[in-house]
C-alpha cells in the first residue's frame, strides 16, 4: 500500500511544476513520524530530501534519498543513502552515523563520510552478533575503522 506515488516540487509560491519525484513502495508511516524531511544530509550547504520508505518492528527505518545538485537544479535519488539504517547527520564532524538493530543483543553501527567525489565511504564500524558453535553461543564485538585506505578490525569476546 502506498501513502501516496510521488513528490512534486516547485519554486517559492509558484505553482509551476519544477521536478516530480517518483516513490516507489513505501509502508505507512505512523503518526507524528517525520517521514517527509528537508535537510542537508551529504554537508554541501543545500537541503535534500529524506523519505521514510520501511520501518521494522526492530525500530530499523529506512528512507529514500534525494540530493539537490545546484548544478542542475534538480533533486537526483541516491541509492548509497537509500541502504543506510537509521542515519543520524552530524553537520560538526560531516559524518553519518547509523545504527542497525538485530536483536536484543546484536547490532551493526557504522560511521560514514562523503569523499571529495561525492561518494559514500564507510570509515568505521563497530559488530556485535551471536555466533554458534559446537551447541555454544557466544557474544562476538568486532570494531574495525578505515586507516589509510586498509580496514582494520579487533574482534573481541563479549561473553563466553
Amino acid at each position: 500500500m502506498n501513502v501516496f506515488e510521488r513528490i512534486k516540487i516547485s519554486k517559492g509560491n509558484k505553482k509551476v511544476i519544477s521536478q516530480t519525484l517518483e516513490v516507489g513502495n513505501i509502508d505507512p508511516f505512523a503518526k507524528g513520524d517525520d517521514f517527509f524531511v528537508a535537510e542537508d544530509v551529504n554537508f554541501d550547504g543545500y537541503k535534500d530530501i529524506r523519505l521514510i520508505v520501511d520501518q521494522g518492528a526492530t525500530g530499523n527505518r529506512w528512507y529514500a534519498y534525494w540530493l539537490f545538485h545546484p548544478s542542475k537544479n534538480r533533486f537526483i535519488e541516491n541509492e548509497e543513502l537509500d541502504e543506510l539504517v537509521n542515519p543520524v547527520f552530524d553537520l560538526k564532524t560531516k559524518t553519518i552515523l547509523t545504527y542497525y538493530h538485530l536483536s536484543s543483543r546484536e547490532y551493526v553501527n557504522g560511521t560514514y563520510k562523503f569523499a571529495k567525489n561525492g561518494k559514500l565511504i564507510k570509515i568505521h564500524e563497530e559488530r556485535q552478533e551471536l555466533i554458534d558453535k559446537n551447541n555454544t553461543s557466544t557474544l562476538y564485538k568486532t570494531v574495525s575503522r578505515l586507516k589509510n585506505g586498509k580496514w582494520v578490525s579487533r574482534i573481541k569476546v563479549v561473553n563466553p
